[in-house]
Formats: structure tokens, sequence, C-alpha cells
């Protein structure tokens, strides 16, 4: 069913391609992700965190991630399907898996529960005797809405494939796209834009800023308060607003270098 000809594998035997040496550099990074986030899950299951919606959030991200893992390293060893008989499958194929939809889906994930992991660091800064889980109609609208959020913002990617009169999925060169859908391609290239890159770059620059500004001034006023706490519990919460600072950083660098890029792309010619 797959083709294996347009596979890392095939590439690898049959060419000495850069796109291929890093294909296969994302792959190795991909099998790390796999292999190191199971244990960290583990971990964040054993330990008592007293911000539940916090330990919920980061118990997504590690899932998240190690989907776009897995959906990486099958992309790149298959990244097109033979057609079939069954035209049900030769769509899904198509349109979830060749066009990267799926993968930028798990992505988009990734990056809201990045953006919802600081909010809710900050949200406890401001409120600590508060957890946001005691308002739950309001954290499954909000998970409601990042869903739709994310598929609206992903649609780009499904009008760059088709399928032809054969059945076979096949990326749409951009010059032979008509007028009219290539004004679709740009305006949905641009709500991608805005919604997966722009937006939660700025969200999460400025709420990192709020929860840095906040927390100074809060290790200044609580100093006291902080000092009478148990060494296992001040470890614990350095090592979650490590992991959170570290998720955050790398979330701005990624979003940054993809809004370059995506401004390139939309606006080369």
């Amino acid at each position: 069913m797959c083709d294996y000809e347009s596979g890392l594998v095939y590439q690898i035997n049959n060419g000495d391609s850069i796109f291929a040496k890093i294909d296969l550099t994302t792959v190795i990074f991909s099998c790390f992700t796999i292999l190191i986030n199971p244990v960290a899950l583990c971990l964040t299951f054993q330990v008592a965190i007293n911000a539940h919606l916090l330990s919920i959030l980061i118990m997504l991200e590690i899932t998240s991630e190690i989907l776009v893992a897995i959906s990486q390293i099958a992309n790149k060893l298959c990244p097109y399907f033979m057609a079939t008989s069954q035209m049900w499958l030769n769509v899904l194929a198509c349109y979830m898996w060749t066009s990267e939809f799926l993968i930028s889906l798990f992505n988009s994930f990734c990056r809201q529960n990045i953006l919802g992991m600081v909010i809710e660091r900050c949200f406890n800064i401001y409120y600590p005797n508060t957890d946001l889980l005691r308002f739950p109609k309001t954290v499954g609208g909000l998970f409601c809405f990042s869903l739709t959020y994310n598929l609206i913002s992903n649609l780009h990617l499904v009008i760059s494939v088709e399928l032809n009169s054969n059945g076979q999925c096949q990326v749409i060169s951009e010059a032979i796209i008509e007028d009219t859908h290539k004004l679709d391609l740009i305006v949905l290239r641009n709500i991608s834009l805005v919604m997966i890159d722009i937006l939660p770059f700025v969200l999460v620059t400025v709420v990192c800023i709020l929860v840095i500004l906040s927390r100074q001034k809060h290790k200044r006023k609580n100093s006291i308060f902080i000092n009478q706490q148990s060494d296992g519990t001040k470890s614990i919460q350095r090592q979650l607003d490590l992991l959170v600072l570290v998720w955050c950083s790398l979330g701005v660098i990624i979003n940054a270098v993809d809004i370059f890029l995506d401004i390139c792309d939309v606006y080369k010619e």
C-alpha cells in the first residue's frame, strides 16, 4: 500500500540528497522524543502537583509530542500511498496524510498546550489559591475552541493536494493552480499564518513577560513564606517552572522561524 520509492529509506539507498539527510536527522530526533517523553509522562503521574490543570497540560503536551514524533517518522518513511480500490481510503490517505494535515494538527496542539501552560502559570501567580479546574465549563469550552481553532488554521494543507483520474494522490503545483483556487490558497495561508504563528507568538511572549515580572514581585513579597515551604515542594515548583520555560522558549523560537518562512512563502510572488 505504501509507495516506498518516495520514502526516506529508498532515497538514502539510491542517492545522496541533502533533503534525505535532513529527513534522517528529523527521524533521529523524533525517535529520541519517543524514547524520552514516556519517561517524563510516568514521572508526571508519580508527582503530586498542586496545580492539577498544569499536570493535565503537561501530560497532553508530552502525548502530543509523541504523536508528532510518530507521525513525522511514519511520514518520512511513507509520504505517499499507492492507490487502492477503496476511494474513501485514498481520500483519507491523501488529504489527511500526504498533505501533512495530521502532523500539522498535532504540532498545533503542542503549541496550544504550551500557551495553556504559560497562561496557567500566570493565573497561578495572580490567584495562587484558585485552580482553573474549578471552572469545568470554561476549561471545556476552551478545549473545544482550541480544537476548532486548530482544524480551521490547518485547512490550507487540504487544498494543496488532489486525487488524479487514476485515484493517486499528488501535490498540486502552484504553477498549475487556477486563479480562483490560488486565491483560496493565499487566503487560507494567511489565516494559518495569523492563527498558528503570529497570535500564539504574541500571546506566549506577552504572558511570559507577565510571568517573569510577577514572579519577581511575588518573590520579594513572599520571601518569608517561600522559606517556610518544604524543600521538596520548592524543588518540584522550580522543576515545573523550568520545564514550562523550556517549552515556551522553544515554542517562541519555532513560531518566530515559522512566521518568517510562512511570510516568505505567502508573498514570494
